[in-house]
């Protein structure tokens, strides 16, 4: 048994996925698990271990989400994939169990205790996937307090009413226009700043990792801040390298080639680049003035500090080429 300290507060579903181990009779078992989660590696791979005959492999590339999934596991023979922290999003070669991977941390309870601080009385409600199933219990908690609340979704990407993703904030556009506000259930900044740069509202956040509610305006503001000096930067870029991701959820192909084709039009040299993530490592090499990423919208934006050249999303690429304005700023979506 772990530690108390060491013991996770998310829900692992060990069972679970020892029984699909049995049930396929597994005997090479990928297991992909987000950053967060790999301290729990030991633990994962002691009950595999001691309950069944296989062998678990623990796969060493970044996984993002569900758009992530190993192209490599199957290569060197495992049967079954366990896909830790994500919902089902892409088909695979092989067959993948997903484990939603809970929290164990109640964003309810923390709701509960700062709800006062939310002025708005019509709220939008969502979450991510480690607090999903909390969204009724927080819908019952707002409505006690005199709020209407609306819930949107799932999408083709998202299998639950008000998830959201870092690439996809059909939840919240699906509502926004009905409600004052919106309120996250969950950990981090990424996914409420992204609802707020999609729909222009006010979002709050219950954070029970930080036992706190808070909003995500000041944030907002220097991303915005950020970004501007990034568009302007590429303003008089001449060769632009467009990256393509190979993971199996990112690839935009047939975008990719769309803005090929329009670079040149517009009198710019693309250069097409193809990359399983953006690493700014890997790019620093090319003769080129600016980078537009069709991968994931987050390492763009999350580290845009360690691009020695601009690296830009689509709708800003738009910008800059005089396509869209900047007050028609909107995040990266990967439909």
């Amino acid at each position: 048994m772990l530690p108390v300290e060491d013991r996770p507060d998310y829900d692992l579903e060990i069972d679970r996925i020892v029984s699909e181990i049995k049930r396929r009779r597994s005997h090479l078992v990928g297991i992909q698990i987000p950053d967060g989660l790999k301290r729990f590696t030991d633990h994962i791979r002691d009950q595999i271990v001691r309950r069944t005959d296989t062998i678990p492999v623990f796969c060493t590339e970044p996984c993002h989400g569900a758009c992530d999934l190993s192209t490599t596991l199957p290569q060197i023979g495992c049967d079954l994939i366990v896909h830790m922290g994500h919902s089902k999003m892409v088909e695979s070669e092989v067959p993948v169990l997903y484990v939603h991977c809970y929290s164990t941390r109640s964003a309810v309870e923390t709701l509960r205790s700062g709800i006062s601080k939310i002025e708005e009385k019509t709220i939008g409600l969502v979450a991510n996937l480690q607090h999903v199933r909390e969204i009724e219990a927080a819908k019952r908690l707002l409505r006690g307090e005199g709020h209407e609340v609306l819930v949107g979704g799932p999408s083709g990407r998202t299998e639950f009413p008000g998830q959201i993703l870092g690439c996809d904030f059909t939840a919240a556009k699906q509502v926004s226009r009905d409600v004052e506000a919106f309120l996250y259930l969950g950990g981090g900044n990424f996914h409420p700043l992204g609802v707020s740069l999609a729909t222009g509202k006010r979002v709050w956040i219950a954070d029970p990792y930080r036992s706190e509610i808070r909003e995500v305006e000041r944030l907002r503001r220097r991303t915005l801040a950020i970004r501007f000096a990034k568009i302007e930067k590429a303003r008089d870029a001449k060769r632009i390298g467009i990256v393509v991701s190979t993971k199996p959820g990112q690839r935009r192909m047939k975008e990719a080639l769309r803005w090929y084709r329009l670079l040149r039009e517009r009198g710019i040299t693309p250069t097409m680049l193809s990359s399983d993530e953006l690493d700014p490592r890997r790019l620093a090499s090319y003769p080129l003035d600016a980078f537009l990423n069709l991968g994931c919208p987050r390492m763009a934006v999350e580290d845009a500090q360690l691009f020695a050249k601009p690296a830009l999303t689509p709708p800003e690429l738009e910008i800059v080429l005089g396509m869209r304005s900047w007050e028609d700023y909107v995040p990266d979506e990967i439909a």
